[in-house]
């Protein structure tokens, strides 16, 4: 399994689109997961010329730590405790 943590996405739709429109796409939405989803059909492209196949997940709540530690967030939409 390879897992890619893309860590400059704002530069990426800059030098893509331009400084005025990466504004109104941080204004608007979450740059990371255009940027993702223009990585995963570039990756796609390039490994079905050499005939391999793959699934690609974008995820969220999913971060890098030092170390190389995974960490993943799990959003809780309730909690109640007993002691």
């Amino acid at each position: 399994m390879i897992l890619i943590e893309i860590t400059n996405p704002h530069e990426i739709i800059r030098q893509r689109v331009g400084k005025l429109a990466a504004k109104l796409i941080n204004v608007v939405a979450d740059e990371l997961p255009q940027v993702e989803k223009v990585l995963i059909e570039e990756l796609a492209k390039e490994l079905d010329q050499f005939g391999i196949k793959a699934n690609f997940y974008s995820v969220n709540n999913l971060d890098m730590r030092n170390g190389g530690r995974l960490e993943i967030s799990i959003p809780v939409h309730h909690e109640k405790m007993i002691s």
